[in-house]
């Protein structure tokens, strides 16, 4: 049990000195690519959001957190125009009912914004558009541009090496396509504008442009204000998709899922399965019962002399032990020195008895002459000088 405590005790000074070094420790900076409006990491879209009102001042911005086919159904007016829907994302996987839907909503004169690196199957196949990687070289940076030679930089906009490497290997041909920006390392065309009836769908390849690490990094937040400035100037109604960067999520969420979420639920989460864990190994176990403590058995030899001499002498019963006490002596001669005691009263037996005993004839003649006395007459101080010289003999006799 005391090991068990140490142990419980190791783990609390452990534990807090995780918590510790994790709170005063920096946080490592997350470089994936999840472009969330709601999160502040590199490469979200926090400050592209927190924007908007800016950008698209009289405009109302909406957020969306459904798929675009419930969208549809739920949010829009069918018969209203110059609306936009923009979603950015890494992935835009629209199926093919949202396709038609998508479509059907451009040609009423709306608009759709959409910027990702993958756009599905079933969009790039309805506009017959697809999009491919560029490989560069591991020291280049990446650089956009735009195709208008009135609004192109002459270095264009860089950015971290390798980032930006999607473009649109085909253009559709179904509808009448505006080629608006390039990668400038190979003028291939990441950003195209398709006109889709009365409206027009706009397509990035390069979602990683209006991250937050984008937009702080140089001046590269001039590319993004000019990317959005190709929107009309008459729409009045922004829908910002919050479904394929983060909806899903949040559609999945459940409590067990948000109670990991906050670091302090979840290392109080991860400590009670420890404890568990550790009450399980040394606690759950059977115990063994305590084994009780059995003292040796009392030798009562003492206390039984003890108590029978107090009755003897309450009862002035002093001759009677006399008598036993004699007796004792003479069966301890028997018994010890192996002498006969029937010839007591010779001064032979006394002889005898004083060369196996090792106890001087004067101290035996003594005890002799007090025996004699008692016999004739008892009294108790000449008992108990008797008593004391008995017990001298026990004494000298066993050395």
């Amino acid at each position: 049990m005391k090991g068990y405590k140490n142990l419980v005790i190791t783990f609390i000074v452990l534990f807090v000195l995780f918590v510790f070094t994790k709170l005063t420790a920096p946080k490592p900076t997350e470089w994936v690519e999840t472009l969330r409006d709601d999160e502040k990491k590199p490469y979200d879209t926090y400050i592209l959001h927190k924007s908007l009102p800016s950008l698209f001042k009289e405009v109302k911005i909406q957020n969306t957190t459904v798929p675009f086919y419930n969208f549809m159904d739920e949010n829009l007016d069918k018969n209203d125009s110059n609306q936009v829907y923009m979603a950015i994302a890494p992935s835009l996987p629209f199926t093919e009912i949202e396709v038609k839907k998508l479509l059907t909503f451009v040609k009423n004169g709306n608009y759709a914004f959409l910027s990702a690196e993958s756009f599905g199957n079933f969009l790039p196949d309805s506009l017959r558009a697809s999009v491919h990687m560029y490989f560069f070289d591991v020291l280049d940076s990446s650089r956009v541009n735009f195709a208008d030679s009135t609004i192109r930089t002459p270095k264009g906009y860089d950015f971290f090496a390798g980032t930006i490497d999607k473009y649109f290997d085909s253009l559709p041909k179904k509808y009448i396509t505006e080629k608006l920006g390039v990668i400038e390392q190979n003028q291939r065309t990441n950003f195209i504008k398709i006109n889709i009836g009365k409206g027009s769908m706009y397509l990035h390849a390069a979602p990683i442009c209006f991250s937050n690490a984008f937009q702080l990094y140089k001046n590269n937040y001039h590319y993004t204000e000019q990317v959005l400035s190709f929107l009309p100037k008459k729409i009045h109604t922004l829908y910002w998709d919050q479904y394929y960067s983060q909806g899903r999520d949040r559609e999945a969420q459940t409590p067990f899922r948000y109670f990991l979420s906050h670091f302090w639920l979840r290392i109080g989460f991860y400590m009670a399965w420890i404890l568990l864990i550790l009450y399980v190994l040394f606690s759950g176990k059977r115990r063994q019962r305590l084994i009780p403590i059995i003292n040796p058995p009392r030798n009562t030899t003492e206390d039984f002399i003890n108590t029978i001499s107090s009755l003897y002498y309450n009862q002035k019963s002093g001759p009677e032990i006399f008598e036993k006490k004699v007796y004792r002596w003479l069966a301890y001669i028997r018994d010890h020195l192996q002498l006969n005691t029937e010839d007591v009263t010779t001064d032979d037996f006394w002889k005898k008895l004083s060369e196996k005993s090792n106890v001087d004839m004067p101290s035996l003649q003594i005890i002799r002459e007090q025996i004699i006395a008692l016999q004739t007459q008892y009294n108790d101080e000449i008992f108990k000088s008797l008593y004391k010289n008995i017990e001298s003999f026990y004494q000298k006799a066993k050395k």
